[in-house]
């Protein structure tokens, strides 16, 4: 599936998961750092021995993980998060 059409698909999966009256009204959500349960395996930062992170980058990140963030937080403003690396 292209990023395009998953992106368009985020408001509606953020109400079923978040929306009081047309979803589950769940309170809690789970952001997997360094993506260790995410489609593809990544860090922030993937450059070997660089030890002062000046290679460091949420890049991907703000592709994919912060936009369902936003929306989650467009649904369910007190949403509570949790990460874990």
């Amino acid at each position: 599936m292209r990023l395009s059409a998953v992106k368009s698909e985020i408001p509606n999966a953020q109400k079923l998961f978040f929306d009081a009256n047309e979803g589950a009204n769940l309170t809690f959500g789970h952001i997997p750092i360094g993506a260790s349960d995410s489609m593809s395996w990544y860090t922030l930062s993937e450059t070997s021995g660089d030890y002062s992170m000046d290679k460091f980058s949420i890049a991907q990140d703000r592709e994919k993980l912060i936009p369902f963030i936003k929306a989650a937080s467009e649904v369910k403003s007190d949403i509570h998060l949790w990460g874990s690396p």
